[in-house]
């Protein structure tokens, strides 16, 4: 169990992968890397093609980006300019 003070100090990402096809994808492993401590969490896109992460840091920009085999996707960066309740973009 996260503390108070842990919880101030995290934010959580969500959203929906879609293939080249604009169909959502399924079962795409889905990281997430703060450039600073070099940690990647990863995350397989259920099957309605969501992904989740929380507790990450509101202090460190991640970058993200889906995989699949030896397809990629563009990565995105979730900056802490961007710490807003809104979703990245």
């Amino acid at each position: 169990m996260r503390s108070a003070r842990e919880e101030a100090n995290s934010r959580t990402v969500q959203g929906i992968v879609t293939g080249s096809d604009a169909k959502r994808a399924p079962g795409r492993g889905r990281h997430a890397k703060g450039p600073e401590d070099l940690q990647v969490r990863s995350f397989i896109t259920q099957t309605d093609g969501t992904y989740h992460f929380s507790g990450l840091k509101a202090d460190v920009d991640y970058e993200l980006n889906a995989k699949s085999g030896d397809t990629g996707a563009s990565t995105r960066k979730l900056s802490v300019f961007r710490h807003t309740q809104g979703k990245p973009s």
